[in-house]
């Protein structure tokens, strides 16, 4: 288990695709980001504060960018059913 404050400073971003293994709660506090890019097929959506976001293990990550920046609080855990 691990919990984490982030905050991405004005024009982060990603390029980057990760998958990992477990469970990730997001609390966005403040500011926005955009997951997705400009290439061709690819959708892009833009969340702004506040918001919550759940992702089960096997979600793709990435790329993001926010161009404002943001912070937020992530809880990340593994289930055992």
């Amino acid at each position: 288990v691990r919990t984490r404050l982030i905050r991405f400073f004005f024009f982060f971003f990603n390029t980057e695709v990760f998958v990992h293994d477990y469970w990730v709660e997001v609390y966005m506090i403040k500011g926005s980001i955009t997951l997705g890019n400009d290439e061709p097929g690819n959708d892009r959506i833009t969340t702004n504060s506040p918001a919550y976001a759940c992702r089960p293990p096997g979600t793709n990550h990435g790329p993001f960018r926010s161009d404002e920046g943001c912070m937020f609080l992530e809880i990340q855990y593994y289930h055992n059913s």
